[in-house]
């Protein structure tokens, strides 16, 4: 009940909460719930679940995805002079060379994802004055020590007056990163992206191996890998699972299995046993409370598979710790602390990539 009185109170609040609830339905409405009212968030937040932004074999990709009604996370200005500087993007690590259609990563997903790291980022941040940020605005041709010739840089000016531009309006609710945390939260971003990626490819490659070959989905006879599924719990609300996988095969009376995926990219290598243990932990009941036990499926292509309702049981959750230089460099203490968070988070299993 409580819920249901704030989000009367951020339709009240905001003509456009309203508009974009009235548009957008349920799914809006547990969108902006989630993002606390902020409605650019919370478009961003429904960016990923598009059928056509995910890369579902059902829907358009790309950017001719988004070409009708639906929210989108950069304005028609911003998305023009971004798509005219693509080649230099590419070559400059900027949000083009991040796109990957083939594991559902287009470019309204990867720009949706980057506006939802950057709202929850925790580094320092500018004050939302927009008469101080004009005047500490900074400019392309006077970056700060060390940022010289950082690509990075001028894709820092952009977002800085977009900050601006959408404080002004009234769009956002916080000021604009600093440049240091800034490139802290692309670097992270980017290394996550990667990792899922990754991480996307191998689940479809192991797909098609013979059963008793996979290392990932042998309990599943003909598996669907499924990207950026919108999934609905009422303790959690609207979420979408990095990957969801689905049952395919003949069921022989049994109810279809579903399993969930969340890939984790996080620098684990210096934590103490104690704080490495309870971050996994956290991430493990994280994990579960999003993705775990009971889930409606929210994505319409998949309603076909559960003619019961798309309300399902999920048995298993994967939780998957990106490897190589950010593992935990003493391999007794990831070992202790797996052991630990199978018997304290039954439901989620980790595992260390």
């Amino acid at each position: 009940m409580e819920g249901l009185r704030a989000l009367a109170r951020d339709i009240q609040a905001s003509r456009e909460a309203g508009h974009f609830v009235a548009v957008g339905g349920v799914d809006a409405a547990l969108a902006l719930r989630e993002a606390r009212g902020d409605v650019a968030r919370a478009q961003a937040m429904m960016a990923r679940a598009r059928p056509g932004a995910t890369g579902a074999p059902e829907g358009k990709s790309g950017a001719g995805a988004s070409s009708g009604k639906g929210a989108t996370v950069a304005d028609d200005a911003t998305r023009a002079t971004l798509e005219r500087s693509g080649a230099a993007e590419r070559s400059s690590g900027g949000i083009a060379s991040l796109v990957d259609e083939e594991v559902g990563l287009t470019r309204d997903v990867v720009e949706a994802r980057l506006a939802l790291v950057e709202s929850e980022a925790t580094g320092p941040r500018l004050p939302r004055d927009v008469v101080v940020l004009e005047r500490q605005q900074p400019s392309l041709e006077a970056p700060p020590s060390g940022a010289e010739g950082n690509p990075r840089w001028r894709e820092y000016v952009a977002y800085y007056e977009r900050r601006v531009g959408e404080l002004e309006q009234g769009k956002a609710v916080e000021g604009p990163l600093r440049w240091a945390a800034y490139e802290r939260m692309w670097g992270g971003f980017t290394r996550g992206l990667a990792f899922e990626r990754f991480m996307v490819n191998l689940l479809r490659e192991d797909a098609k191996l013979p059963r008793a070959q996979r290392r990932f989905l042998g309990d599943f006879d003909r598996p669907r890998v499924e990207m950026q599924v919108g999934v609905r719990k009422l303790d959690s609300g609207l979420r979408y699972a990095d990957v969801l996988v689905i049952e395919e095969g003949a069921l022989g009376g049994r109810p279809r299995r579903v399993e969930t995926f969340s890939f984790k990219s996080r620098d684990l290598s210096g934590l103490k046993y104690n704080d490495l243990k309870a971050q996994i932990v956290a991430d493990a009941k994280e994990a579960l409370k999003k993705y775990g036990e009971t889930l409606n499926i929210r994505r319409g292509s998949l309603q076909s598979l559960f003619p019961g309702g798309s309300e399902v049981q999920v048995p298993r959750v994967r939780l998957i710790y990106e490897g190589g230089n950010l593992k935990p460099r003493d391999p007794d203490f990831l070992k202790r602390a797996v052991n630990e968070t199978r018997q304290l988070v039954p439901g989620v299993e980790v595992l260390v990539q």
